[in-house]
């Protein structure tokens, strides 16, 4: 399996394990940032660290999350990806209130 293919499996692993409440979804979507970077696709790699961050922030892990939120950010907007960087602001926005985290749909 290629790179790609193993960074789109992990990534939806782990939508699909934040949707449903199961274990493992911050890790998978980890798995599937480190994929994306490794074959130099800036957009994915963020967006999949975003997810990782609202995953976190779901489970009560804010610092974690809010360290996350940043470098993401920070590609969002230098791709003009307007949708994402309004996604990332209302992530950090959040902080540490958990009750309002959540993986949204794409």
């Amino acid at each position: 399996m290629t790179p790609q293919l193993r960074a789109i499996q992990n990534r939806y692993l782990g939508r699909l394990a934040a949707a449903t409440g199961e274990a493992g979804a911050a890790e998978a979507l980890a798995v599937a940032e480190r994929y994306y970077a490794e074959i130099g696709m800036r957009f994915h790699t963020a967006s999949a660290r975003l997810e990782r961050a609202e995953c976190l922030a779901a489970r009560g892990e804010a610092e974690e999350a809010e360290a996350l939120i940043p470098a993401a950010r920070e590609v969002f907007l230098d791709l003009k990806a307007r949708p994402w960087l309004a996604r990332a602001d209302a992530a950090a926005a959040m902080g540490s209130d958990p009750a309002s985290a959540a993986v949204t749909p794409v």
